[in-house]
């Protein structure tokens, strides 16, 4: 199953996640590699 950039976007926003510390990767043209900080 494909998952939008925006869908990523959107769950990276969530304001448990450290602002700056995301990242979105486009990973071998068919894929999203992405991550980020969680508050503490």
């Amino acid at each position: 199953m494909f998952i939008p950039r925006a869908t990523v976007e959107q769950w990276l926003a969530d304001p448990r996640i450290e602002p700056g510390s995301s990242y979105v990767i486009l990973r071998n043209g068919n894929g999203w590699k992405f991550g980020g900080r969680l508050r503490v």
